[in-house]
């Protein structure tokens, strides 16, 4: 499994750690990467493209097709408690460990989820 934040190629830190210690009082941007560090973490991600698309070409590794939202969500039906428990899943972990309880995510997944709710 391949993760990777894609603000850390332009940021030196996870655009969200003005949240690790709770809700902030004012928000402030994140340090950028100078254009230096940017080009090489680029450069670098590229290369990585392209080593997992030569182990994909000799099948040493398979890949999943991306999920198309899309198409998947035509055949979705969600109810709002289902929304809410997840939600409520999402955000547990932050609450927990950063002591972080945000006041705008839960409108999100409302409005997100708002085409498939019956």
């Amino acid at each position: 499994m391949f993760d990777l934040h894609s603000t850390l190629l332009v940021n030196q830190v996870e655009w969200d750690s003005i949240y690790y210690r709770g809700n902030p009082k004012t928000l402030f941007m994140v340090q950028k990467s100078s254009q230096d560090e940017t080009a090489f973490l680029f450069s670098n991600f590229e290369l990585l493209m392209r080593r997992i698309k030569l182990l994909q070409k000799t099948n040493i590794i398979d890949t999943i097709p991306s999920f198309d939202a899309d198409a998947q969500s035509k055949n979705l039906t969600l109810t709002i408690q289902q929304i809410n428990n997840c939600y409520m899943k999402s955000v547990k972990w932050i609450q927990k460990y950063f002591n972080y309880y945000p006041r705008f995510i839960k409108n999100h997944f409302y409005e997100f989820f708002s085409e498939v709710c019956r």
